[in-house]
Parts: C-alpha cells; sequence; structure tokens
C-alpha cells in the first residue's frame, strides 16, 4: 500500500534559513537585521535594493559558511523522523535548480535521507499545481502565497507562522507555531478528509 506523501517546504520550514541570511546580510553589507525585521517575502524592500540586486545576494548567502553550517528549524528533524514510517516526505521548495547542489549539501547533513525527493520548482511553477501533479495529501510551508496556491487546490496546508506570512488565511490553510503543533493536529486535519 502506498503511503500518503506530505510536501515539505525547506526554507524556513526545515531550514533556519532567514535567521542565517540576517546574520550574512549584517556581516557583509552591516546592520542589524533579525528575523522578525522581515515582514515580506520580497528582501529587497527590507534592505533597499532593487530586486535584482537582491537576488544576487541571496545566491552570494547560499554560496556562504552561514548557508552550509545552517542549522535545522527546531523540532524539524526530530518531527520528519517521526513521520518518516507512516508517510512518504518530499520536498518541494521555490529554490532554483541552479541552487540544487548546495542545498543538497545542507539538507543531506541536517536531513539524512528522510526526503523520497526534493524538487527545485523554481518560480516556473506553482506549488499548488506541482502537489496535485503528484499526489501530495498535505503541504508544510512559510509562504502565504504558497498556502493560497496548495489550499485552492483542495489540499490542507499547515503554515509555520513567520513575520512575512501575516494576514488572512487562505483556505484549507492553518496556522501553525511549530513543529510541535505540525505534529499534533496533523492527524485531525487529515482525518477530516
Amino acid at each position: 500500500m502506498k503511503k500518503p506523501k506530505i510536501g515539505i517546504d525547506l526554507d524556513d520550514t526545515t531550514l533556519d534559513f532567514t535567521n542565517r541570511l540576517c546574520a550574512w546580510h549584517n556581516r557583509v553589507y552591516g546592520g542589524a537585521l533579525q528575523k522578525h525585521h522581515m515582514t515580506t517575502f520580497h528582501p529587497h524592500e527590507i534592505w533597499g535594493c532593487t530586486e535584482a540586486e537582491a537576488i544576487l545576494r541571496i545566491i552570494d548567502f547560499t554560496n556562504s559558511d552561514e548557508h552550509r553550517e545552517m542549522p535545522a528549524v527546531p523540532g524539524a528533524v526530530e518531527s520528519l523522523q517521526a513521520l518518516n514510517g507512516e508517510y512518504e516526505l518530499i520536498a518541494i521548495t521555490a529554490r532554483h535548480p541552479d541552487r540544487t547542489e548546495v542545498t543538497l549539501e545542507v539538507t543531506k547533513r541536517l536531513f539524512g535521507s528522510l526526503f523520497e525527493n526534493i524538487h527545485f520548482l523554481g518560480h516556473l511553477k506553482s506549488k499548488g499545481d506541482f502537489c496535485v501533479e503528484h499526489d501530495i495529501t498535505c503541504m508544510v510551508d512559510d509562504a502565504l502565497h504558497n498556502a493560497q496556491s496548495v489550499g485552492g487546490k483542495g489540499i490542507p496546508v499547515f503554515l509555520l507562522d513567520r513575520p512575512w506570512n501575516q494576514g488572512t488565511l487562505p483556505l484549507n490553510t492553518t496556522r501553525v507555531l511549530d513543529w510541535a503543533e505540525i505534529m499534533r493536529l496533523m492527524p485531525l486535519v487529515l482525518n477530516k478528509e
């Protein structure tokens, strides 16, 4: 019997991306940015640069020691280990495919072989369309637009509470504070189907 598939975003869902990005940005560009300052999904609006410059900065960050040494989001490793027996864990990231090598380096170090597959969508395909095509049972993410895309397809979403995803919750979306809350609510949400 096939296991149900859980789609799991990487950055700020399993990887402690924004804390490390802020530390790197402060070191390279100066300042005292912290995660709570990142109130938009578009860092160029916080950094005061163009969108193209922000993309180049993020690429530089992904090649840095701060990225290579990035820790997991608290509770992610233990939760994924607990889910691994009952579910197939599929990482679904909006990272561009040219970031595959640096991303796999971090995810393998932190999560070993817990992910059945890691899919790099870039910005060419919506997570909602991907989830439908790959029969994803539910999604864990931190981006409001991804929750709208996936939830709009009738797939339950656990949206980890972050400064950049405040606002009205999309359809089929449950806001959660941490992985402990995901683990507590997942059986309830999935049994509603």
